[in-house]
């Protein structure tokens, strides 16, 4: 995303973007899907995939000064942040973990 930003105009395509995945494609236990919009063909939760929710709302932030994303969506990181430590045992996520939850 970074080089995307760096490189275009691009934050009309995030701000959409972020709706998909924040809004529309958050399970009800925090996680997030592994594409956004969500199709249900790919799983959620998956280290490396569900983490552009903060990552991306921070990038967002950091690439064009928006504070309205991360106001918008705080707490759709928070559950996320609270999904990342219930699936995980000393800070460490394991494959049997990130499976549970529900669509």
């Amino acid at each position: 995303m970074k080089t995307a930003c760096f490189n275009l105009d691009a934050p009309a395509f995030y701000t959409k973007w972020l709706i998909d995945l924040c809004q529309d494609s958050q399970r009800g236990d925090g996680a997030f899907g592994d594409v956004a919009p969500h199709l249900k063909i790919v799983s959620y939760g998956n280290t490396g995939w569900s983490e552009s929710g903060p990552v991306c709302n921070w990038r967002m932030y950091e690439m064009y000064c928006d504070t309205r994303v991360l106001e918008r969506y705080y707490a759709a990181m928070v559950r996320h942040m609270e999904y990342l430590a219930k699936t995980s045992k000393d800070f460490v996520r394991g494959t049997a973990l990130t499976a549970t939850g529900s669509d």
